[in-house]
């Protein structure tokens, strides 16, 4: 009788290490592996490689020429009102999100007050 179970053991024992073999490689087979350098999209790329990711490919008098001109269309009135514009629609949206937020749950209000207003573009 005891050298039946032996051998039960022995039959058992490559199957409980195949069932704890996968155990540690199912974490690794079913994660998300980074894409290669390259192989993102372009707005991705753009994000992680920086803020002027776009103006690589320009020469260093193309990119200052750009900035001249950006400085310069942004004293433009047409600009400056497109600008403020778009700084309330950014505030509108802002408050509206709150708004929606306190009518789902009235708790958050408090939570909201402690946080501090995010600042316009103009001051970023």
């Amino acid at each position: 009788m005891r050298s039946y179970f032996r051998q039960m053991n022995f039959r058992l024992l490559p199957v409980i290490l195949c069932v704890f073999g996968m155990l540690f490689v199912a974490p690794d087979a079913f994660s998300q592996t980074p894409s290669p350098a390259g192989k993102g999209k372009k707005w991705q790329q753009a994000g992680q490689k920086g803020k002027n990711a776009r103006l690589a490919n320009l020469s260093p008098d193309e990119r200052k020429k750009l900035h001249a001109a950006r400085q310069a269309a942004l004293q433009d009135p047409a600009v400056k009102a497109a600008r403020e514009k778009m700084e309330q629609a950014g505030r509108e949206f802002r408050s509206a999100v709150d708004a929606a937020m306190i009518k789902t749950d009235p708790s958050i209000k408090s939570i909201l007050d402690k946080v501090p207003p995010s600042p316009s573009p103009a001051e970023r």
